[in-house]
């Protein structure tokens, strides 16, 4: 068998069309054999299947289809088959993004940020009550402290300035010096 690279965009738009061709040496469409992607996570899953063109496999997907996908990270895999058997070829993943011309609003910060700004929405919280712990009719909860909370903030600050010069195309910010003699 031939080694066959099977690639399939890494990201989706709701609400867009999606067209891509895919050979496969092994299993070309003119022998009858059909390529289907699965797309799966905990609340969604879709399939794509791919049309004969010539020995090529056609996806050719509408922006009605995509616009009911369910927003997402998936796992993907590419499945052919010719009706008697039937080959996994591929997996990967993939994320199904939102259409932007129907969602209203949009968080656009990264994990961090968002850790990073409940953090301090807590801290600023315990500035005006600060109880570590307390117990009610036999349960108890207790919180993290002012330290264990400045930590958490302090680090995420650092992965946040990490994530913004990335974003601006700079280094990470970690620099190696060195001297030659």
């Amino acid at each position: 068998m031939t080694d066959t690279i099977i690639v399939i965009p890494k990201q989706i738009t709701a609400g867009d069309s999606l067209a891509f061709v895919i050979t496969l040496d092994d299993y070309p469409a003119s022998d009858s054999w059909v390529l289907s992607y699965v797309l799966l996570n905990s609340a969604a899953k879709i399939t794509l299947t791919s049309s004969a063109d010539g020995d090529n496999h056609s996806v050719d997907i509408a922006a009605t289809t995509t616009a009911a996908y369910t927003v997402g990270k998936y796992k993907y895999t590419a499945l052919v088959t010719d009706g008697t058997d039937r080959f996994t070829v591929a997996s990967g993943d993939i994320e199904v993004l939102s259409d932007p011309g129907v969602v209203a609003t949009l968080d656009g910060r990264t994990f961090a940020e968002i850790c990073l700004d409940n953090i301090e929405t807590v801290l600023q919280g315990k500035a005006t009550a600060d109880n570590l712990a307390y117990s009610i009719a036999g349960r108890s909860l207790s919180k993290y402290s002012w330290e264990e909370l400045l930590v958490a903030r302090n680090s995420l600050r650092s992965e946040v300035a990490t994530e913004s010069r990335k974003a601006n195309g700079k280094s990470s910010g970690n620099r190696i010096l060195t001297r030659f003699v």
